[in-house]
């Protein structure tokens, strides 16, 4: 059920980006393409979560594994670059390095992941495992579950364990790091600017400032926060050895059907509806008969051209 709702929200919260995508041309920057691609990615995975019952067919649960783990890769791999966009465009102030890069992002964030899922699938290796193993109610490393009078042999067990490093974990894990890392960087930047300006400025670009700062905390809080549950049962699998559901806390595992759909709903929050120009053109659009909202539509392109942006940070987050 948890799931159900979550992969719903996450959904819904999917168009409300390809919305905004779609009739707001103006905020079409390259970090809110990149913004595109991530959702992209939480759309399919949020769909073949959603997709997965429990008795389906075995190619079926193969089928489920090998789009939901790649479009998670995926994800993490855009979300990734979207940190180090960040770093380039801000921090080192070089624009052009973040046009170059962005060829490069493509070629790592689409392909890498699909040539890892393929691996994956042709060695047999994905499929409907033990929900102990770090997922939870969805498909995704193939392995033979073992009673509790059973043991699981060392090599079965850091097998399954390298798999799920190799299609997921690992790239999770270095997710964490980069955006730790990147928007606490931003965060004492955008501080230090702030803290330059603050006494000759006005208290618009003052609040401005300040935005960008509660943006450098939310963004990745909110990411490992809907994250890291399932990345908590892999440690508990991995060094405790688990044997069956009882063995890894059920509230993780509830958190994590939660989480695990949720990012899109979650990036549409983030990136659409706490941003206070996308948030108003929603609600007026939605207030405003059709007349009036395509007029609305049609005037959209002089707000985001506002002078007077404290930093080019801020339409990026």
């Amino acid at each position: 059920m948890l799931t159900i709702i979550s992969t719903s929200l996450s959904i819904c919260g999917c168009f409300v980006i390809f919305t905004a995508h779609v009739f707001w041309k103006d905020i079409r920057s390259t970090s809110r393409k990149i913004l595109l691609f991530i959702t992209i990615a939480d759309l399919f995975t949020a769909v073949g979560y959603l997709s997965f019952r429990e008795n389906s067919f075995n190619y079926s649960c193969k089928f489920q594994s090998f789009v939901t783990t790649t479009s998670s890769m995926m994800s993490f791999f855009w979300t990734s670059c979207m940190a180090l966009y960040l770093y380039a465009v801000s921090i080192k102030a070089n624009s052009d390095l973040g046009k170059r890069i962005i060829y490069v992002f493509h070629c790592i964030s689409w392909a890498v992941p699909l040539l890892i899922s393929l691996v994956a699938l042709l060695a047999h290796k994905l499929g409907e495992g033990c929900h102990y193993t770090g997922t939870a109610d969805w498909c995704w490393i193939e392995e033979s579950c073992v009673s509790s009078n059973e043991t699981r042999t060392n090599s079965q067990h850091y097998e399954t364990v390298a798999w799920m490093l190799l299609t997921g974990k690992f790239w999770e894990i270095i997710s964490y790091i980069i955006i730790i890392f990147v928007y606490a960087r931003i965060f004492m930047f955008v501080r230090k600017q702030r803290k330059l300006v603050e006494s000759s400025s006005s208290s618009v670009v003052v609040a401005r400032f300040r935005a960008v700062e509660a943006r450098a905390i939310v963004i990745p809080l909110f990411f490992i926060i809907i994250r890291i549950w399932g990345t908590l049962q892999f440690f508990i699998f991995t060094f405790s050895g688990a044997k069956g559901p009882d063995d890894c806390p059920y509230i993780l595992r509830c958190l994590q059907a939660f989480g695990d759909g949720a990012q899109g709903f979650v990036n549409a929050i983030l990136f659409c509806l706490i941003a206070d120009k996308l948030r108003l053109f929603f609600v007026k659009c939605c207030n405003r008969n059709k007349g009036e909202r395509e007029t609305l539509l049609g005037k959209t392109k002089s707000v985001q051209k506002e002078k007077g942006n404290p930093l080019a940070i801020s339409n990026p987050m």
